[in-house]
């Protein structure tokens, strides 16, 4: 009985001694991991901070050259716009100076007239000016574009009126070919773009004559208020035929026309108010 009760302190004994050690073990390395997590806490806020500088510093430089590069595109944009305006400030005096070399070289009573809108739709069949019947403008009248002849007046207003070019296939044009005996009569095929010119067509040539290649064609003056010798264009080969001119009958033929006048952007016109 009393080895039993010896057995049982000494186990009691052993056994609280072993709770003690490992107890304290325990706090050692509880008091170790606590220490190393509150290092490592202590080292976060720093590596933290610099990364925050880093991101904060590489935004700030963005931020700055998306500025900057705003900035120099609306300078870029602001000098288009100015060259822009230079140009065509530059273009309007050239055809100002055309313009006013045309009214003194003149026998006719001529006025200066300002394309006001165009269609785009019909933007080489016709156009609209900024003078009316209180300017004298009447219908038939012939349209001017640096000399070359570009339409005639279609319909009139009191301050404006509407032009209809000889690309219009209801402009009709009583022409003769420059030098020749040769007459005919010039209708407007439609078409033509920004990098191609409208066609023309010179018809009712008696298919006898002999048409070549750049042959100069101008008004004949038989038209009502259209005088005679107003360039009109030149003669070129159909897109479909090798030769100048091409048989419609027995008695006519007929050619394409190259026309004078640039109808990509014109901006001044002149109007012949009076037959010489």
């Amino acid at each position: 009985m009393k080895r039993k009760i010896t057995q049982i302190a000494i186990g009691i004994f052993v056994t609280v001694f072993l709770a003690g050690v490992i107890s304290g073990s325990f706090r050692n390395g509880l008091r170790r991991l606590v220490s190393s997590f509150s290092s490592g806490i202590t080292s976060i806020p720093s590596s933290v901070s610099d990364k925050y500088s880093e991101v904060k510093n590489n935004f700030t430089d963005a931020e700055y050259l998306h500025k900057e590069m705003k900035k120099l595109q609306l300078q870029l944009q602001t000098q288009k716009l100015q060259y822009y305006d230079t140009e065509v400030l530059r273009r309007e005096n050239e055809q100002l100076k055309a313009l006013l070399k045309l009214q003194s070289d003149m026998k006719q009573d001529v006025i200066s007239a300002r394309i006001i809108m165009r269609e785009p739709l019909s933007w080489f069949r016709n156009f609209t000016i900024n003078r009316g019947s209180k300017h004298n403008v009447e219908i038939g009248q012939p349209v001017l574009y640096d000399g070359n002849l570009i339409g005639r007046v279609k319909e009139v207003f009191s301050d404006r009126s509407i032009v209809i070019t000889i690309a219009d296939p209801d402009c009709q044009v009583s022409c003769r070919i420059k030098g020749t005996s040769y007459y005919g009569v010039m209708k407007g095929k439609g078409g033509g773009s920004l990098f191609k010119a409208p066609d023309c067509q010179l018809e009712y040539v008696f298919r006898d004559a002999e048409l070549k290649m750049g042959m100069i064609v101008e008004t004949s003056g038989f038209g009502e208020r259209i005088p005679a010798g107003l360039p009109i264009g030149s003669l070129i080969k159909d897109d479909e035929h090798s030769e100048i001119g091409r048989a419609v009958n027995n008695i006519y033929k007929s050619t394409k026309v190259y026309p004078f006048a640039d109808f990509s952007d014109p901006v001044f016109v002149t109007v012949i108010t009076s037959k010489e």
